[in-house]
């Protein structure tokens, strides 16, 4: 099976809904084949989305790694689940994903207004 991807860069900006602060991603196109996150702040490290990342279930799922933390990924993992992506570099500018209307909704509408495209790359 191919691998999915967004068609083109999709910025989101809201609110984290534990920091209070705003917060701003950037949905990248990838031909790697599996998701990641990476700070502005050390943009060579990335932090895959992996099971193994994940650290604490309590109030939001939270994936990190030794030097990496990303809060509250849970309502962008189902809205990437939904639109079938699975190669994408998350670009953030903090450590926390917009909270947006709570849902997965506002995620989902933003990928669906640009697409997605498939890619060479199989799902890993």
């Amino acid at each position: 099976m191919k691998s999915k991807t967004v068609s083109k860069n999709i910025i989101i900006n809201g609110i984290g809904l534990h920091s209070g602060k705003e917060t701003s991603i950037e949905l990248v196109p990838s031909s790697c084949g599996y998701i990641y996150f990476v700070n502005k702040s050390n943009p060579k490290k990335q932090l895959k989305v992996l099971f193994s990342n994940v650290v604490d279930t309590n109030l939001g799922t939270t994936i990190s790694d030794e030097e990496t933390k990303v809060l509250t990924i849970e309502h962008l993992m189902a809205a990437l689940w939904a639109c079938d992506i699975n190669s994408l570099e998350i670009i953030m500018d903090g450590n926390e994903i917009p909270i947006l209307d709570g849902s997965s909704f506002k995620f989902v509408e933003e990928i669906k207004a640009i697409g997605t495209s498939e890619i060479e790359k199989k799902k890993k």
